[in-house]
């Protein structure tokens, strides 16, 4: 796996809330980018949300079409990022009232799909997703 994150990681297990939040939380406004196989990921949208309670509320933002973001009040500490974006694959299906429709298939790469954390630090702006298509299968949570 070669996820290359331009902030810092912090894994499942490993989450330390730094902005000791609570009544009053921190908060920052983050710019990025976010892409795929060195492709910007052109629609979509990003979430933020704190792993612990009393440290704010999400942010979401939409994706725009060169891949980048700005989301405003991020709160400090270790969020879980959600990034959902999909591109049509050029066949039909069936919409649930049986109408044919375009079908869709995520872009991002499996291993991610169910977000990452991410720890949001004072004075941080900038915060980039560069991501590379599985390579091999993925069996997180829910997957066998």
């Amino acid at each position: 796996m070669n996820t290359k994150m331009l902030c810092w990681s912090v894994f499942v297990g490993g989450a330390l809330c730094l902005s000791g939040c609570g009544p009053g939380y921190s908060a920052t406004n983050l710019t990025g980018k976010v892409s795929v196989d060195g492709q910007a990921v052109t629609e979509g949208s990003i979430t933020f949300i704190p792993t612990e309670s009393g440290c704010g509320s999400g942010v979401r933002v939409f994706l725009r079409p060169d891949g980048t973001y700005s989301a405003k009040d991020v709160p400090l500490g270790t969020v879980r990022v959600t990034v959902i974006a999909t591109k049509k694959t050029g066949n039909k299906t069936k919409g649930i009232f049986g109408e044919e429709v375009d079908e869709v298939a995520s872009v991002i790469p499996a291993s991610k799909s169910q977000g990452i954390n991410v720890a949001v630090v004072q004075g941080q702006t900038v915060c980039n997703f560069e991501w590379e298509s599985d390579k091999e299968p993925f069996h997180g949570p829910g997957s066998r």
